[in-house]
C-alpha cells in the first residue's frame, strides 16, 4: 500500500489535495510550478541528458529548451548574463547546456543583419515581408511539429531540432554570401559598440525611445493576464488573446513595407508607440475580461510596427558592417534592460496602486517613447517615405552616421 493512501486515510483526503496554484508533476504528485528562470538555472547546472527517474531525457530536454527560449525572449541580457555566470563560476559539470543556450541567444541579431545586407538600400523596406514569413513559419512549425510529436511521441523532438539546425547550417554556408573581412576591422575605442555611437550619434536618442516604449510594454503585458483572471477570466481567455495578437502580427508585418513607403520610418515607429499606448489605456479602463483578451490584437499590431521599423532604422543609420552590432545593442535595451525596469516597477505599482494605475502609467510611458522617437529620428532619410527615397535615383544618399 502506498504511503499516500495511508496518509490520506489518517489525515483526510483534503490534506493531500493540491493547493491553489499547484500543478501535477511527473511523479504523480502536486508542486508549485517553476518559472522559466528557475528552469534555466536547472538546465545550465544539472543538464538534461541523463533525464530523471520520472522524465525521459529527450522530453526533458525539449521542455527545458522551450523554457530557455522564453527566457531569452523576455529578457535576453539577463539570460545571457546568467549563462555566462554559471559557466565562469564552474557550477555545471558540463558546458554543453551553456553552449546550446548561447547558440539560441546569438541567432536573432545576426539573422536580421543577414536579411538586410542582400536587400540593400533600395529594397530595405521589404524587410517586413521577410519577417512576416518568419513569424508565419514559426507558427506553422509549432503546429506541424506539435502534431508529429503527438502522433509519434516526444522522442522525435531533439532529432527534429537537430535536423532543422543542420538545414540552417547548410543554408547559411551555401546560400549566404561570405562577408568576412579580408583584414581585421579595428573599430577603435570600445570596439564595434563604440563604432556604432560614433557613426550614428542619433542612436542614443533612438535607444531612449526604445527603452521607454518597451518599459511601458513590459509594465503592461506582464500583468494583463492577472487583469483578465482578476476580472473573472481564465487561462483560455489569456491564450485566445495571445493567439489573436500572434496572428495579427503576421499580417501587419507583411503590410509594414507599404506603411514605410508611404509614411516613413519615423512616423511608423511613432504610430507603433501610439498603438501600444492605446492598448495599455484600454486594458486599464475596461473590466470585461473577454474584451480585454480581444484587445490583445493591438499588442500584435504594435509589436509588428515597432520591431520591423527598429531593424530598418538600424539599417539606415549604420553601415552594413555594424548591422549586427546595432541590432544587438537595441535588443539589449529593448528586450534586456526594459523588461527589468518595466516588470519590477509594474509589480510594485500593480500591488500597491492597482491595475488601472499601472496600465494608464504604462500608456503614458509608451507615449513618451513615441515623442522621443519623433525627436531622435527627425532626419531626411528617416522622415521621408521610403517609396519617395527610392525614386530619388539622382540624389546621393547621406553617409551613414551623418544624418
Amino acid at each position: 500500500m502506498k504511503y499516500a493512501t495511508i496518509l490520506g486515510r489518517l489525515l483526510g483526503r483534503d490534506t493531500l489535495a493540491p493547493k491553489p496554484g499547484m500543478i501535477a508533476n511527473d511523479a504523480g504528485g502536486f508542486v508549485y510550478p517553476a518559472d522559466d528562470w528557475m528552469r534555466l538555472d536547472r538546465f545550465l547546472i544539472l543538464g538534461t541528458e541523463a533525464g530523471t527517474y520520472y522524465a525521459d531525457p529527450i522530453a526533458l530536454t525539449a521542455e527545458n529548451a522551450q523554457a530557455v527560449s522564453r527566457a531569452l525572449a523576455s529578457d535576453g541580457a539577463r539570460a545571457v548574463a546568467r549563462i555566462v555566470t554559471v559557466s565562469d563560476e564552474g557550477r555545471a559539470p558540463s558546458q554543453d547546456p551553456a553552449l546550446l543556450a548561447l547558440a539560441m541567444a546569438a541567432s536573432g541579431p545576426n539573422i536580421d543583419a543577414l536579411a538586410l545586407v542582400p536587400l540593400g538600400a533600395g529594397r530595405m523596406g521589404e524587410y517586413g515581408r521577410i519577417r512576416g514569413w518568419e513569424s508565419l513559419s514559426y507558427a506553422a512549425a509549432c503546429l506541424g511539429f506539435g502534431w508529429i510529436l503527438e502522433l509519434f511521441g516526444v522522442r522525435l523532438a531533439l532529432p527534429l531540432y537537430a535536423a532543422a539546425a543542420t538545414a540552417l547550417l547548410v543554408w547559411t554556408t551555401i546560400a549566404v554570401r561570405p562577408d568576412r573581412p579580408k583584414e581585421p576591422v579595428r573599430h577603435g575605442r570600445l570596439g564595434a559598440v563604440g563604432a556604432v555611437f560614433r557613426t550614428a550619434p542619433r542612436f542614443w536618442g533612438f535607444l531612449v525611445a526604445t527603452l521607454l516604449v518597451w518599459t511601458g510594454f513590459n509594465g503592461a503585458w506582464n500583468f494583463v493576464g492577472l487583469k483578465i483572471v482578476g476580472a473573472g477570466g481564465g487561462p483560455l481567455l489569456i491564450g485566445v488573446g495571445t493567439a489573436l495578437g500572434g496572428f495579427m502580427e503576421v499580417g501587419v508585418m507583411r503590410l509594414s513595407p507599404r506603411l514605410h513607403r508611404r509614411l516613413g520610418l519615423r512616423r511608423v515607429y511613432a504610430l507603433g508607440c501610439l498603438v501600444y499606448a492605446s492598448a495599455f489605456l484600454l486594458w486599464g479602463l475596461i473590466d470585461d475580461p473577454t474584451v480585454v483578451s480581444i484587445l490583445a490584437v493591438l499588442e500584435g499590431v504594435g509589436f509588428s510596427l515597432l520591431f520591423t521599423t527598429s531593424i530598418l532604422v538600424v539599417g539606415k543609420l549604420l553601415p552594413s558592417t555594424l548591422y549586427s552590432s546595432g541590432n544587438s545593442i537595441g535588443s539589449t535595451v529593448g528586450f534586456g534592460i526594459a523588461p527589468i525596469i518595466g516588470g519590477g516597477l509594474g509589480g510594485v505599482v500593480y500591488e500597491r496602486l492597482g491595475s488601472t494605475t499601472l496600465f494608464v502609467g504604462a500608456s503614458i510611458v509608451a507615449l513618451f517613447g513615441g515623442i522621443a522617437a519623433l525627436v531622435a529620428l527627425r532626419t531626411p532619410d528617416l522622415d521621408t517615405p521610403l517609396g519617395e527615397l527610392v525614386r530619388r535615383e539622382d540624389e546621393i544618399a547621406p553617409e551613414p552616421g551623418r544624418l
